[in-house]
């Protein structure tokens, strides 16, 4: 999918779904490291750089949104927000907090890989791709 390695930072504070995005993301090629809150989360972005981050809103002690303000004040690593509750607006999430790109709980894994190629890419939100992969 892409030239080099990417190294990916996977934060949700459901254990089996952190661990199963995390295997997934594997398969595919990318280095993956986790952290269970956004705690965690941003204490790994202060460690070492990553070429993309996901996640989860909803957490303990510090939720998605703070990561990504955290991260967007410092570089421009894209960050992808996930969620599994509905009544979050995707829009919200791309205009108004800058989120790279989002992604609502479940999600198949070629709408995870579609979602990471427009936020590696730089694709704004809402733009298609018409060309073959």
């Amino acid at each position: 999918m892409f030239e080099k390695k990417l190294k990916v930072l996977v934060i949700d504070d459901e254990s089996d779904f952190r661990d199963m995005l995390a295997e997934v993301l594997q398969r595919h090629g990318f280095d993956v490291v986790t952290g269970e809150n956004g705690k965690t989360g941003k204490f790994h972005t202060q460690l070492q750089h990553f070429d993309l981050i996901l996640t989860d809103i909803n957490m303990p002690f510090c939720d998605g949104v703070d990561v990504l303000q955290f991260v967007k004040e410092r570089d421009t690593t894209p960050v992808i927000l996930m969620t599994g509750n509905l009544s979050t607006d995707p829009q919200k999430a791309l205009t108004e907090w800058k989120a790279d790109g989002f992604l609502c709980k479940p999600f198949q894994i070629e709408e995870l890989l579609k979602e990471i190629e427009k936020a590696i890419l730089g694709e704004s939100a809402g733009e298609t791709n018409d060309q073959a992969a």
